[in-house]
């Protein structure tokens, strides 16, 4: 295995920590926040990726899977902000790791892999610790959990739909053309849903935006595309279990260092006092039982990783050969030619 693909996986994981992290700081509409960042990082993997490969898009007969995956974007990054509004970034971290096990019970399901009994009681371990982490939340963080758990449906669906066209075309140009889609779509949804009085912007939201733009957006999804063609779903979703262990250490860290980061003071009002809130907060014992379960589960489904490399590539080869009337594009050699 390639030790590029390690090192991508691990900065695609602290990027994604420090992210839902800054996400947590600063009152921005999630809608609004959402629409901002998939137009503005869409509008920049699209010039990125005309600019190194010189295609402007896929193939007509691609379109409509392009327009699948593109939706389980918009859904994962949408549905994980607005989570993050009413729950701890290390709750929402915590989930992240219930992705491989997803894409294992997906991939059974569709018949890229056989069912095994280890990928099934990881499946079943990674639950019961998100399951700890949602039962404990006040009533405003169970939405929040059930955001979350769909955030991860949509991120697992995505990493299965692009291995069926990462071999097809440049994987830059994958990203690129997925996120168009989803910033189409936010901005659909935002144009139904969000009222004109939304549309502001706090000054204390804008490092937020600019990281999930440029780190967790433009970056992270070259990366992780780059990652799913040199190796397999199962292997890059399994790195989201690094995101509860970073995302926890960066928030004591953030704590300790600035304890009242995030932190806004709601005027009192009808006699009440006046009351903090937006603090980041440490995680407790609930959220430690809760992480070492799923990264149990983690570790069962991990284990059978290898057979399922392999079944996973002979589905993928059974699907390139359905395909042989359109075969993969030659721009790769335009993208290592322009980097060199």
């Amino acid at each position: 295995m390639d030790e590029r693909v390690h090192l991508a996986l691990w900065i695609v994981q602290l990027n994604f920590s420090i992210g839902a992290i800054v996400a947590n700081v600063g009152s921005i509409n999630p809608v609004t926040f959402a629409v901002i960042r998939e137009t503005a990082a869409g509008g920049i993997l699209y010039v990125v990726s005309t600019r190194f490969t010189g295609i402007n898009g896929p193939q007509i007969r691609d379109w409509c899977r392009f327009a699948r995956i593109g939706g389980c974007v918009a859904a994962t990054q949408l549905l994980g902000i607005v989570g993050l509004k009413f729950a701890s970034p290390v709750a929402f971290a915590i989930w992240q790791p219930t992705q491989p096990a997803l894409v294992s019970a997906v991939s059974v399901c569709v018949g890229w892999e056989r069912p095994k009994a280890l990928r099934f009681a990881g499946i079943a371990c990674a639950a019961a610790g998100c399951l700890v982490v949602a039962g404990r939340a006040e009533r405003a963080e169970i939405s929040a959990h059930l955001c979350f758990a769909a955030s991860c449906v949509a991120g697992a669906a995505y990493q299965i739909l692009v291995k069926t066209v990462v071999h097809r075309y440049p994987p830059i140009c994958v990203a690129s053309w997925c996120y168009c889609v989803a910033a189409v779509l936010t901005v659909a949804l935002a144009a139904l849903f969000s009222s004109s009085e939304g549309w502001v912007v706090p000054v204390a939201a804008v490092p937020a935006l600019l990281w999930w733009i440029f780190a967790s957006t433009v970056l992270n999804y070259g990366l992780q595309v780059w990652a799913i063609k040199h190796s397999s779903p199962t292997l890059v979703t399994s790195y989201a279990a690094l995101q509860p262990v970073l995302t926890a250490a960066l928030t004591l860290a953030l704590i300790f260092l600035l304890p009242n980061l995030g932190c806004e003071v709601e005027p009192s009002s009808s006699g009440r006092r006046s009351r903090t809130t937006g603090c980041l907060v440490a995680p407790g014992a609930t959220e430690a039982l809760g992480g070492t379960l799923v990264l149990s589960g983690l570790a069962l489904t991990v284990m059978t990783e290898g057979d399922a490399v392999l079944e996973a590539g002979a589905a993928a080869a059974a699907a390139n050969d359905n395909n042989k009337d359109n075969p993969p594009l030659p721009p790769e050699k335009t993208l290592t030619n322009n980097n060199n």
